[in-house]
């Protein structure tokens, strides 16, 4: 066992032979508890627990663009119900039922999509100033396709 000093957040408690640690605070009560998989473990765990992503199914860039041209339905069938837009210092999600939001975009999601996708075609995405691609993984969700288009000059 070893126990270190995590200065202002307390002490580390490592007992030998396990996977975890805990730290107790300066007021001697439990902070958190920290365990450790080897990446051997996370494969197996990950394969058990979640699909593995099929690359196949993420719709092309110029998929994409043109499904973002078409109407509110169909742009609706690739978006999440939880979808962020942040444009300048705004934060910009669908505020009413799905069904009334393709119907009438009363958040203005779709009409902002549409001026968005506006000169999309020129976006270098080669360039990580101007263009991203990633997924995010969150826990007990599906694996999400995040595009984010940067601004350019």
């Amino acid at each position: 066992s070893n126990i270190k000093s995590v200065g202002e957040y307390g002490e580390v408690f490592e007992y030998d032979d396990t996977n975890y640690s805990v730290e107790i605070n300066q007021q001697n009560k439990l902070s958190s508890i920290k365990y450790q998989v080897s990446s051997i473990k996370i494969k197996e765990l990950y394969s058990n627990y979640y699909p593995l992503p099929k690359s196949e199914k993420i719709l092309s860039f110029k998929n994409i663009s043109e499904i973002f041209k078409s109407n509110n339905k169909k742009i609706s069938e690739i978006l999440s119900p939880g979808l962020e837009i942040y444009k300048e210092d705004k934060v910009i999600f669908f505020k009413h039922s799905w069904r009334n939001e393709i119907e009438n975009d009363l958040s203005g999601i779709y009409l902002l999509i549409r001026e968005s996708v506006v000169g999309l075609d020129k976006v270098d995405r080669t360039n990580l100033d101007e263009y991203e691609e990633n997924m995010r993984v969150v826990l007990n969700q599906n694996i999400k396709h995040v595009l984010k288009f940067k601004k350019t000059s």
